[in-house]
This record gives structure tokens, sequence and C-alpha cells, in this order.
């Protein structure tokens, strides 16, 4: 690739990480309009979440700015949300209940699939 086709490669890319929220010192100051909000989540996960996104380098915010970013550019959630069937209700209920099929091998579970 050429050197200038490159950069521009590279100018491009780091534009789409700042537009995604990412704080990072080489980001160019976009002209973007900022607004606050509240919203209400549980407690636990809160703080589960902050810890995981500060392992990453990410605040909350941050993140916040990455999902809704991921949001527009997917024109809806970025990830399937599906209601379970009955058939995926019966078979969560047997493994809570421990009441699901156990292997001693893989070929054994192989086998109790192909059948």
């Amino acid at each position: 690739m050429h050197s200038r086709a490159k950069q521009t490669k590279q100018r491009k890319t780091l534009a789409f990480v700042c537009d995604l929220g990412y704080n990072k010192s080489n980001c160019t100051q976009r002209q973007n309009m900022k607004t606050q909000t509240t919203i209400r989540v549980e407690e636990t996960n809160y703080y589960k979440a902050k810890e995981i996104l500060d392992q990453m380098g990410l605040s909350y915010s941050q993140a916040i700015g990455v999902f809704n970013s991921m949001v527009v550019m997917n024109k809806g959630l970025p990830f399937e949300v599906k209601i379970p069937n009955s058939e995926t209700k019966k078979a969560l209920q047997e493994l809570e209940g421990k009441k699901g099929k156990t292997f001693t091998s893989v070929d054994a579970l192989f086998d109790d699939l192909d059948s």
C-alpha cells in the first residue's frame, strides 16, 4: 500500500475509533455536541461492569458512548436479542434442576446428538 493511502486509511480508522467514544490522547477534538443523561441500572452489575471496563481502559461513560455508536451503526442493538422458545425454556429448566443428560465422553455426546 502506498504511504499516502496507508496514512489515509490510518486517519479513517482513528476517526472511527474516536467516534466510538474511546478517549485516546491522539484523537482529534470532535465538534460533536454532548448531552448528559441519567440511567438506572442494577447496582451489582454496574460495579462489575465498571471494574471490567477499567481493565479495558474505558470509563463507564465511554462504554455507553461506544454502545450508542454501535446502535447507530447497526440501526438497532449491536447484538441479537431473543425470547426463549418453549424448547429452550424446557432445556434451561432441566439444567437448573440438574436433570440434563450427562456423557462419559465427547464421542458419547456426539453419538447422542447424531441419533
